[in-house]
């Protein structure tokens, strides 16, 4: 027996190639070994990627890892086979974690759902009259603390730390709720500052503060307008887990990048788990956002009956602010653009109508803050809604028909359009800012969009079958 039959000498591992940590794919069986940037073993070959593994090389900020040329190959094969139209492949079922979520939503609606007064009793109506600049402060000033509040947490929730989670959201929607009530028109005009309109924490407040004054037009108690900005805080936290490069990636999402981009609502679910003091139904709502009533959406294709109202709410309050928000690959949406853009989603029922009309309510058809062009000539900037007229909002003329300034204290700046011959002729780009006139592509736009069981069921759904509903859900 020779010496290289006692011990056999192993080929030349082949030139490594480099790939996305997003595209391992779990189950696959490492044909090589596997190494980081800087050659450090991190895999051997034979070994199999977990979700766990996954989750660790995302933790440690790990964006690439080095692997064999065959590996390589396979793990792009199969984001090129996930990215081919293959027709609507529905999610794996449970079946008790469905009928988990929807005997939920059945407690909610049983038990009452909304008893009580309306918060809407409580909105102050201010006619004719422009924003108190007193007001204007605090509400850049309260928004500044919460932004710098919920990044703060964010920060924190990634290091494990989240004992204040519940206190902090709780207090940063009691301030919000109670700048609606003072001038909810206000709030709306008002740009978040703090942080750049591009990061977590700006989204979450702009849509919680829209979703709230929404829930308010609907005719919602205090509780659950409360309920529904604290999903909204929440619910998109699973974006930490997803990679920074798929988060603020330079180019549209591809096919792959959305997929990543989708498991964030199990991830999200996952750390409710973790988070005391929350209401009963944050994971459930959180888990559905991205639902649309004609089955389309994601994580599990439901459909009108079983996706719970507040969901509905935020999912409209999803879109408008994901489109009117600038991205590192577009400009933002102008607002008057995503508005009539996402009212053609009612013809395929992938948006509740009432939700859409509760929208309109808040923001009407030229969204607060928009700079038009009126039928005599003359440019204002639309300062209040108007109810269901939507075409009518009150506006603060800037400028009169023969193009002379008109002064913000002149009383004849400030018009209710509901009472007027004037109408509005067209919408002008708003001064100082970048916007696309136009939805460029819904499908890229619009994270709803899958064909794929990207999403794994979240922890607290797939443990649910060994506990029992906690006492009186529906009323926590």
């Amino acid at each position: 027996m020779t010496a290289a039959e006692t011990f056999p000498v192993k080929t030349a591992a082949p030139a490594e190639v480099t790939v996305a940590v997003s595209q391992l794919l779990i189950g696959r069986a490492l044909q090589f070994p596997m190494h980081d940037a800087q050659g450090l073993l991190l895999l051997a070959e034979g070994s199999v990627i977990t979700p766990e593994f996954k989750r660790l090389l995302e933790a440690r900020q790990v964006a690439t890892v080095q692997v064999g040329a065959e590996d390589a190959e396979a793990f792009h094969r199969g984001y090129a086979e996930a990215a081919q139209p293959k027709g609507p492949v529905q999610p794996t079922r449970d079946p008790r974690a469905s009928q988990q979520m929807q005997d939920v939503i059945n407690r909610w609606v049983s038990a009452g759902a909304n008893r009580g007064v309306a918060l809407r009793q409580r909105i102050a109506r201010h006619g004719l009259t422009d924003y108190s600049k007193d007001l204007a402060t605090e509400v850049r000033q309260q928004n500044l603390r919460n932004t710098a509040s919920l990044t703060m947490m964010m920060n924190q929730v990634q290091t494990g730390r989240l004992a204040q989670v519940s206190s902090s959201t709780f207090a940063a929607v009691q301030s919000s709720m109670k700048l609606l009530i003072a001038d909810s028109d206000g709030v709306m005009a008002q740009r978040i500052t703090g942080c750049p309109d591009s990061t977590l924490a700006c989204h979450c407040l702009r849509m919680s503060q829209l979703a709230m004054a929404m829930a308010t037009e609907m005719e919602l108690n205090a509780d659950n307008v409360q309920k529904i900005g604290i999903t909204a805080l929440l619910h998109d936290w699973g974006m930490i887990r997803v990679p920074e490069t798929i988060r603020h990636s330079e180019t549209p999402p591809q096919r792959w990048e959305r997929l990543e981009l989708e498991r964030h609502v199990a991830y999200s679910a996952d750390l409710f788990e973790k988070i005391e003091g929350l209401p009963t139904m944050v994971p459930l709502i959180s888990y559905q956002v991205h639902e649309k009533l004609n089955g389309t959406g994601y994580p599990r294709r439901k459909m009108e009956p079983n996706i719970h109202l507040f969901a509905r709410i935020l999912h409209v309050a999803d879109d408008y602010v994901t489109l009117t928000t600038p991205m590192a690959w577009r400009p933002a949406v102008m607002p008057y653009a995503a508005i009539t853009g996402m009212l053609q989603q009612v013809h395929g029922r992938a948006a509740d109508p009432t939700v859409l009309r509760a929208l309109l309510r808040v923001l009407s058809l030229f969204p607060i803050g928009s700079a038009v062009q009126l039928s005599d000539g003359s440019e204002a900037v639309v300062i209040r809604s108007n109810g269901d007229r939507y075409t009518k909002p009150i506006v603060r003329r800037t400028t009169d028909a023969d193009g002379k300034t008109i002064p913000e204290t002149s009383p004849d700046a400030i018009l209710n359009l509901a009472d007027s011959d004037l109408e509005i002729r067209s919408v002008l780009e708003t001064p100082g800012e970048e916007e696309l006139r136009y939805i460029p592509d819904p499908s890229v736009i619009y994270r709803a969009d899958t064909h794929s069981a990207a999403v794994p069921t979240p922890k607290w759904l797939a443990s649910a079958r060994s506990r029992q509903p906690a006492k009186k859900e529906a009323d926590r």
